[in-house]
C-alpha cells in the first residue's frame, strides 16, 4: 500500500508510555488484548513512536502510520504539535 494516499494517523493529547507524562503529540503504538474486558491502547509521543516503528518486531500498521505521517509533513498538510521533545537519556 502506498503511503502517499493514506491519511496521517490521529495525533493528539495523550499519555506517552516512554516519557511517562501527558504530551500533545501522542499516537497509538500498541493494542493490548484483554482476556476479560476491553483491551487497551498504548500511546507514545511521535518521537518515541518513530523509535518503536524502527524496531524489527514493530507491527506493520505502525510503520505505515509513521510513513503516512512523514508524507503528510512533506506535503505541508500536517501541523505537528510544538513544544514537545522526549527527555534526553543522558545521566545528567
Amino acid at each position: 500500500m502506498s503511503s502517499e494516499h493514506t491519511a496521517p494517523p490521529p495525533v493528539g493529547r495523550g499519555w506517552c508510555v516512554d516519557c511517562e507524562r501527558y504530551v500533545g503529540d501522542a499516537m497509538a503504538v500498541a493494542y493490548a488484548q484483554g482476556n476479560s474486558g476491553p483491551g487497551k491502547v498504548l500511546e507514545a509521543c511521535v518521537a518515541h513512536a518513530r523509535e518503536y516503528a524502527a524496531l524489527w518486531f514493530a507491527p506493520q500498521w505502525l510503520k505505515d502510520d509513521i510513513a503516512a505521517l512523514d508524507a503528510a509533513e512533506r506535503s505541508s498538510t500536517y501541523e505537528p504539535q510544538k513544544g514537545h521533545s522526549p527527555p534526553s537519556q543522558s545521566g545528567t
